[in-house]
């Protein structure tokens, strides 16, 4: 293996032995070893007075200090006896001290020495049994780790790595509930069968692996035990160590999860699989699937280019990031029913525009396109109040010079200027009376240069400030305007404050309901506060919640890459008929550009807002159709609409992606085929793929790869009780044919 310098916490780790055992002993056994301790040793000492009360009384009538000193020193010793097993009857004076021997005598023990011979027994055996159990546990697990093969490999225990390991391992039996109850051999012999019948099912079907092995260095108690208690495999160590993962057996498993709280130490991660694969030269049956969660658009970027394809490696590493999992949660569960209509145009309101704003807006940008055919609107209210020294200016700035073609800079003076900024006009895709930044402008009066309308004002220093709601109450009185407000702050308690004081004041003061602008508060973390806010049935509405979008459908992303193929392969003009032909495809796939592939899986994403625009819904198979009609083919009008929203998303996908208007080869990020769908006129060919897409997306959605059958629901608003494609589950061993249409 390469040698690697140790790093501080490593050393500071070899310098405490007991750091890879802590966790091992819980808080209740620790209180209940203390409290028969403490017992032993009060029974004891009260032993010990009631045979020498005499003695006592005596030293101290007289004053006898030093006899005093003796006793108590004996005391002493006498617990520490007791502590060790030391079973001989105790000696002492005779009870008549007058005529007492200079030889002790035997005296037969006290019921209090016998009551502390007895629980010193319980101690001492309790202790041991502990200490064997927790040596066992350590050997099996040491074996179990040098043994695995294909297995799951989770660097970091955080709230995304521990829910990710107790999806895992949802519905395995562990030995915990084995031996649950240890008194019926009946339950025990049932629950070792079961492990037994079910590994070697494993072994035969080759089913997902349920194995875990998880590397942190510094896991907290509670996730730990969390882990631990569902058979997990925790290994003290620093993941981004290659020896780290060679102890894991990273090279040997079959999915790897990096899912540190940094991109950079997830991206070390993964480049170090690739190395230590590429030492150990050894042929996998298949990829190692890795998924590896980075945040940041640009790092994820520098990953891609600077690992092989999976043609020339055995790592497939898919990235993935739990802020665009909660807005794409968040614009399935809760905006599609607030979108725009008829000749509405959609506002979301962003407050604190942090990494999760940001990530928010940008996603917003690429996937928020209705029947309406409008580009949003995004006012971002951000600036010094953020506990930030920079102003609004500054991070339109910043954020511009990175989405040039986001939308044009526009920062609002005051409050009362927002309303100036938003201009019906520029609504329409066509409309160029707002410019970008020259170096983004197009010669061409037809094309589309941006993606959305937005404005940059600052944040007031209370956010709930009646002045400040004043101008946004005049904002919403805009009859065509469709509303939603996100607080996004960093801090969980600040979103859930400051959600809670706009509801009320804009309620009291501004007479806009929930109806009219629903709030919705980013809770990541504070899974008590959510909880809080679903009990109560206040008009908050929490999204983003750990439990939620850090689920292994969602990490994976397995459905949402399928149909993804299907739509890489329509481009291409082929078709896949079969699960195995996927399978095949998919190395294609990933030999794409990162570039190509999120365009992609952003048009796969983007199927559930087509469907839910013509109020569609889908059932999964098994699931009852309720009575509803089902849907079997598209009508033109509704064909065309679709392709046109399907055209819409791609010019803004494309627009932040750093494409522009122009003549182009593949190689230049230049099309011609940047305008709006009526003047593609000239352009037949390139309507013809959109209209091509929507009906791709229907019929395989349809065919029996999927096993969808697409509804028409009662009301065009209900999507709440429709699921993502996500989530909805696909049996592997169903039979794979030809795909309908």
């Amino acid at each position: 293996m390469p040698n690697r310098s140790i790093t501080s916490r490593e050393a500071e780790s070899a310098l405490r032995p007991w750091h890879r055992y802590r966790g091992m002993l819980s808080r209740r056994f620790l209180t209940f070893l203390i409290a028969l301790a403490l017992a032993l040793v009060v029974v004891t000492g009260t032993g010990f007075y009631v045979g020498h009360v005499k003695e006592y009384n005596a030293a101290w009538d007289n004053g006898d200090w030093g006899t005093l000193a003796s006793l108590t020193s004996a005391m002493v010793y006498e617990i520490g006896q007791v502590f060790t097993l030391e079973m001989e009857d105790h000696l002492i004076d005779s009870d008549n001290s007058e005529k007492a021997s200079d030889t002790p005598i035997k005296r037969k023990a006290s019921p209090w020495y016998a009551v502390a011979r007895f629980l010193a027994v319980v101690f001492v055996g309790i202790l041991a049994l502990k200490a064997i159990l927790l040596l066992l546990r350590t050997v099996r697990r040491d074996a179990m780790r040098t043994s695995r093969r294909g297995h799951n490999v989770v660097c970091g225990i955080g709230r995304i790595g521990t829910a990710v390991i107790e999806e895992i391992r949802l519905d395995v039996l562990t030995w915990g509930d084995v031996f649950a109850q240890w008194w019926n051999p009946w339950r025990i012999g049932t629950g070792i069968l079961t492990k037994l019948f079910g590994w070697i099912r494993s072994k035969i079907k080759r089913e997902t692996p349920k194995d875990v092995v998880a590397i942190d260095s510094d896991v907290k108690r509670w996730n730990q035990r969390r882990v631990e208690d569902r058979d997990a495999i925790v290994l003290h160590a620093d993941a981004t160590d290659i020896r780290s993962l060679y102890r894991a057996r990273v090279h040997k498993a079959a999915r790897l999860f990096a899912v540190t709280g940094s991109d950079e130490a997830n991206i070390e991660i993964v480049t170090d699989t690739y190395r230590l694969i590429e030492i150990e030269k050894r042929k996998l049956p298949k990829p190692l699937e890795c998924y590896a969660h980075v945040s940041d658009p640009g790092l994820e970027q520098v990953l891609r280019s600077h690992l092989p394809s999976e043609e020339q490696s055995q790592l497939r590493t898919h990235t993935f990031n739990v802020f665009q999992i909660a807005s794409r949660r968040l614009l399935i569960d809760h905006l599609l029913k607030h979108r725009p209509r008829g000749e509405e145009v959609a506002l979301y309101i962003v407050i604190g525009f942090g990494q999760m704003g940001q990530t928010l807006v940008r996603y917003l940008s690429e996937q928020a396109h209705f029947e309406n055919r409008k580009r949003a609107r995004f006012l971002i209210l951000t600036g010094e109040s953020e506990n930030s020294s920079a102003t609004a200016a500054e991070v339109a700035d910043a954020f511009l010079s990175r989405w040039g073609q986001f939308s044009p800079r526009a920062v609002a003076d005051s409050w009362a200027d927002i309303r100036r900024h938003f201009k019906s006009a520029c609504d329409s895709w066509d409309c160029q009376d707002d410019r970008l930044d020259p170096h983004y402008r197009t010669g061409n009066p037809d094309a589309v240069e941006y993606a959305a309308n937005a404005v940059f004002a600052r944040l007031p220093k209370y956010p709930a400030d009646l002045r400040f709601l004043h101008h946004l109450d005049k904002i919403l009185s805009d009859p065509t305007v469709r509303p939603a407000l996100m607080v996004c702050f960093d801090d969980d308690d600040r979103n859930f404050a400051t959600a809670g004081e706009l509801r009320l004041k804009l309620a009291t003061f501004a007479n806009v309901d929930a109806e009219r602008l629903p709030i919705f508060a980013s809770l990541p973390r504070q899974q008590a506060l959510a909880d809080f806010l679903d009990d109560i049935k206040q008009d908050v509405i929490p999204f983003g919640r750990c439990e939620d979008v850090a689920t292994l459908d969602e990490i994976t992303n397995s459905i949402t890459e399928r149909l993804a193929l299907h739509i890489r392969a329509n481009y291409k003009r082929e078709r896949l008929r079969s699960r195995e032909e996927e399978d095949a495809y998919r190395q294609k796939f990933f030999q794409d550009t990162a570039d190509f592939r999120h365009s992609n899986l952003m048009a796969a994403e983007h199927a559930m807002v087509k469907l839910a625009c013509l109020g569609y819904g889908w059932r999964r198979p098994g699931e009852s159709l309720d009575g509803l009609p089902v849907v079997r083919t598209l009508e033109e009008p509704d064909r065309v609409l679709l392709a046109q929203m399907e055209h819409n998303r791609w010019l803004a996908e494309r627009l932040l992606a750093g494409w522009r208007y122009g003549k182009g080869k593949d190689s230049q990020p230049r099309r011609i085929s940047f305008c709006t769908w009526d003047k593609l006129s000239d352009q037949a060919q390139e309507q013809k793929k959109d209209l091509r897409q929507v009906d791709l997306v229907f019929d395989v959605l349809q065919s029996e790869l999927f096993e969808m059958t697409i509804v028409k629901l009662n009301r065009a608003e209900d999507v709440s009780k429709q699921q993502t494609i996500d989530r909805a589950p696909i049996d592997a061993e169903q039979p794979s044919v030809t795909a309908s249409g």
